[in-house]
């Protein structure tokens, strides 16, 4: 009885005990990282990545240490995102500053009563300089800010690299593990966006981006000695990490911890599928197979209708899954390759085609064996042809969730402007 009694204050108490702890401060969770990459058909990388520190210790950071994963990679450019902070007046009054012999006010002044710092906009950009050190699978950056970031306040650092360390390629097949910087703080969040350049073709992505129409190189042309102000790197920054055909995000990284984002690419679409294709075409011989036997085997037992249904149905459920399987194709293929007023028109076209065949193949050979050998036969064999339609959609299911790249979070401890990495990747 007395544990039963200790038990119950325990759990009246420990709620107001959890009521009084201090809160967590929510600036301290750490650092966002943001990363725009793009592969091309050397096997190379492009990548812009955007670090935003944030101080929330009471000295400056005047420098920041990055480790780079891999050996094999050229560091294009290093710049510091800075917003120069100006004070304005919120709200001004008029006081007097002179009276005379009678107490009344010969000369009034304004003066401001709340002053209040906004940020100028665009930042300011400057070209960084960095100390380099190589490790065994790894280099060390350890960058020189030219504008320190200050206690409570943040600042940016943008990297534009390339490398060979993430890609390798096999019979006309690019598979790449992208890796993210490591640094020495807590990162609260992380997003990388992933792309191609445009004659290639990338696994599990259907959407399409719309791009900036500016360049890096020329943007990053401006930030040089004393630094200046671009609208074109402003633009450039502002959409790292958020425009790709593939977006992958993680959060609450320890420090010199990374994320990893693997996935496949190539310039045909038959090398890019052609392992689901080939489980298909086996799938598709094997049941064609045994559907022909038993097809076989009910003509020569004619008293044999279970046979001959099963058969039929195997059949039509070839049928089905092969037309459904080249109205995917002819879907992807008119959402990649047609504008979007005419994709969608065509689209709608497709699927109301594929709806209309695909009753046309449950019912036509159910309808056929009715007629010829009975209407309860005719029945059952719509009844089997929708089972193994069901069984049909499960198998795919399980292929295609089998086959989808799905990385998630691989942790090792310790939307991004296409056209202007691309114009980089290009030199």
């Amino acid at each position: 009885m007395k544990k039963v009694v200790l038990i119950l204050l325990a759990i009246m108490i420990l709620p107001l005990v959890l009521a009084i702890m201090p809160v967590p401060d929510q600036n301290s969770f750490g650092q966002d990282q943001y990363y725009g990459v793009v592969f091309d058909k050397e096997g190379e990388a492009a990548v812009a990545a955007k670090i935003t520190y944030y101080n929330s210790g009471s000295e400056d950071i005047n420098e920041v240490v990055i480790e780079l994963p891999g050996t094999n990679h050229r560091m294009v450019s290093i710049l510091q995102e800075y917003y120069v902070k100006e004070k304005r007046c919120s709200y001004w009054e008029e006081v007097c500053f002179k009276t005379d012999s009678n107490g009344f006010c010969e000369e009034f002044k304004k003066q401001c009563n709340n002053w209040y710092e906004y940020q100028v906009y665009p930042p300011y950009y400057y070209s960084l300089k960095s100390d380099k050190e190589e490790l065994s699978n790894s280099v060390k950056y350890t960058i020189k800010l030219e504008k320190p970031i200050k206690s409570q306040e943040s600042g940016s650092v943008i990297l534009y690299y390339k490398s060979k360390d993430y890609v390798e390629s096999s019979f006309g097949v690019y598979r790449f593990g992208f890796e993210t910087l490591k640094i020495p703080y807590d990162t609260k969040s992380m997003t990388v966006a992933v792309d191609v350049v445009d004659d290639l073709k990338m696994s599990d992505t259907n959407s399409q981006t719309q791009y900036l129409d500016v360049s890096y190189d020329k943007a990053a042309s401006f930030a040089v000695g004393e630094g200046a102000q671009s609208d074109e790197l402003y633009r450039f920054s502002n959409n790292i990490g958020y425009n790709g055909q593939r977006l992958e995000t993680t959060s609450n990284l320890d420090p010199w911890e990374s994320f990893k984002v693997t996935g496949k690419y190539s310039s045909s679409w038959f090398n890019l599928h052609k392992g689901s294709i080939l489980i298909w075409v086996l799938v598709a011989l094997v049941v064609i197979g045994g559907a022909v036997l038993l097809i076989k085997k009910g003509l020569k037992k004619q008293t044999s209708p279970a046979l001959r249904i099963i058969g039929t149905s195997l059949v039509s459920t070839i049928v089905l899954g092969g037309l459904w399987f080249l109205a995917k194709v002819l879907y992807d293929f008119v959402r990649n390759n047609l504008y979007y007023q005419y994709s969608s028109l065509v689209g709608i076209l497709i699927i109301t085609l594929t709806v209309i065949l695909s009753l046309a193949i449950w019912i036509v050979p159910a309808v056929f064996i009715g007629m010829k050998y009975g209407v309860k036969e005719g029945i059952w064999t719509v009844i089997a042809t929708i089972g193994f339609t069901l069984i049909l959609v499960v198998i795919a299911m399980i292929i295609i969730f089998s086959l989808k790249q799905n990385p998630g979070p691989v942790y090792y401890g310790g939307a991004m402007v296409k056209d202007a990495i691309t114009a980089g990747a290009a030199e």
